[in-house]
């Protein structure tokens, strides 16, 4: 991550998660997830190793459940705000709702 601060390592991961949704890395929409304690598995995002104390989130990336993207909980909720604004939902710069 960058040594910019919180907003700048935030800008870091968003750029990332739109270059992996531009390469078909990461697919749209809501995909089915299994959320646990980190395996020490590397986020498909970030990188890092997704340690115990993080939340770990296994998201099937096609519909028969053979392929799976592994991220970190802040790259996940980053996935799905830029995912939400690809399809018109919200602006990426705005907080997504809860």
């Amino acid at each position: 991550m960058s040594n910019t601060g919180p907003e700048g390592d935030r800008n870091v991961l968003r750029e990332k998660v739109r270059a992996a949704l531009a390469a078909g890395l990461l697919p749209l929409g809501r995909l089915a997830a299994v959320v646990r304690r980190g395996t020490g598995r590397r986020c498909l995002i970030c990188g890092r190793p997704i340690e115990r104390s993080e939340l770990e989130h296994e998201v099937q990336t096609d519909d028969r459940g053979g392929s799976a993207a592994i991220v970190h909980e802040p790259c996940h909720r980053l996935w799905r705000v830029e995912t939400a604004a690809r399809i018109g939902k919200v602006s990426p710069e705005k907080p997504e709702p809860t």
